[in-house]
């Protein structure tokens, strides 16, 4: 009836007025060299992280350990997640953004490696845990500087954006694990996530707007500026012969 076509008028309208302003916020964000470039990056290295999840499953599991180790592993992975949440800050007022993003990507790479080629259990469940720890540092200084460069009126479309090729990548990167899992099993499948983490890093290292990134990763808040002090008050005037205190 008619109810009912005007209320799919109405939704298809929202939809439309939602798409417009995530393409707005979409070609904000990929007209920023910088910002272009750190949100590829941050898609890249989720897609490999949902498929190292999976992955070390598989691994645990392969190696006769049960379901109780893989929650020990994730919890410690967790918990490695939230010692470099608290560094987070400290480490972005310190570093220049170049240095943090190549940084950040180069220790993903070498972890991986040894995670793929450490030729145990240890080393790669060690490795696992350790890659936890950079990730809060990337995620708040990428963060920060975002949204310290976005026109307020922008602020939420940029991140719907950054957000679609965010989590765009992880459903991508479970089924690149699926699929590298089952074609090549658990050993080959670590090896080839471990080339597309050196290749990220390289990316990072060539990447000329990262280059150019000199400034510092998390800028210090501005110092408060004292208030002026008041002027003092002009002294009254009185009329020659007249008390000062004298109303007139």
């Amino acid at each position: 009836g008619p109810a009912g076509g005007a209320a799919g008028e109405s939704r298809r309208t929202r939809v439309r007025r939602q798409a417009g302003r995530m393409a707005e916020g979409l070609t904000w964000l990929w007209r920023q060299p910088l910002l272009r470039t750190t949100a590829l990056l941050v898609a890249g290295s989720n897609l490999l992280f949902r498929a190292l999840f999976l992955l070390m499953i598989v691994l645990l599991a392969e190696e006769g350990a049960g379901p109780a180790a893989i929650g020990v592993l994730v919890g410690v992975a967790g918990g490695c997640g939230m010692l470099g949440a608290l560094v987070a800050g400290r480490i972005g007022r310190t570093l220049r953004m170049n240095s943090l993003v190549i940084g950040a990507n180069w220790a993903w790479a070498l972890l991986m490696c040894v995670l793929a080629f450490g030729g145990g259990l240890w080393p790669a469940a060690i490795a696992y845990t350790a890659m936890w720890f950079v990730g809060p540092i990337w995620n708040v200084a990428v963060g920060t500087y975002q949204l310290a460069v976005t026109p307020d009126g922008l602020r939420g479309r940029v991140l719907s954006a950054s957000s679609l090729l965010a989590n765009g990548a992880l459903s991508l990167g479970a089924l690149a694990g699926g699929l590298l899992l089952d074609g090549f099993g658990v050993r080959a499948a670590a090896a080839v996530l471990a080339g597309w983490m050196v290749l990220m890093a390289l990316a990072a290292t060539f990447s000329r707007p990262v280059r150019l990134a000199t400034m510092t990763a998390i800028s210090a808040p501005a110092e408060p500026v004292p208030a002026e002090a008041p002027a003092p008050a002009e002294p009254r005037r009185t009329p020659a012969g007249a008390s000062p205190d004298a109303p007139h």
